[in-house]
């Protein structure tokens, strides 16, 4: 009797345990809203290489990804919480942020997470954005202005998604 009591008791638990992580609900998405992969979390490491040697800049401000925007590819800036490096959420697209680097034009999407608990600011779209939280805008184009050293990054354009 001893011998069945711990097996019975062990079965018991897995089962309540799997009844418990399949209770769990998973996030719907909105209409707008995107799935993105996290590849470069807050306080990542920037380095680049310029003419002459290997640089280092400030750490990323924000998590960086990419996501599928427009049926393409697109690098995501994730105003949130740190994530980790994998990590995949959804987010909402506030604005695009493009810049000239060596003669060639790219752009960055700026998103904040779906999911309020991942939120630590309440940006709801790119007005909020240049009103509300002009400063945060003020960070963010300044971080890419210069993460290639003085006048690596030119003709920086905002606009809303």
């Amino acid at each position: 009797m001893t011998t069945r009591t711990p097996i019975f008791l062990l079965v018991l638990i897995g089962s309540l345990l799997t009844l418990t992580v399949s209770c769990i609900e998973k996030y719907v998405p909105k209409d707008g809203e995107i799935e993105m992969y996290v590849d470069l979390p807050i306080g990542t490491e920037f380095q680049y290489r310029d003419k002459i040697e290997e640089r280092n800049f400030l750490p990323h401000i924000t998590n960086e990804g990419t996501a599928t925007f427009e049926n393409r590819k697109s690098r995501i800036s994730l105003i949130g919480k740190k994530m980790n490096t994998g990590d995949e959420l959804f987010v909402m697209l506030i604005a695009k942020l493009q810049y000239q680097r060596q003669g060639q034009r790219s752009e960055i999407i700026i998103a904040i997470p779906a999911e309020k608990k991942y939120r630590i600011i309440e940006i709801t779209s790119y007005e909020s954005l240049i009103t509300e939280y002009f400063s945060t805008k003020q960070m963010i184009e300044y971080w890419y202005a210069n993460r290639y050293g003085l006048g690596g990054v030119t003709d920086i354009i905002w606009s809303s998604l």
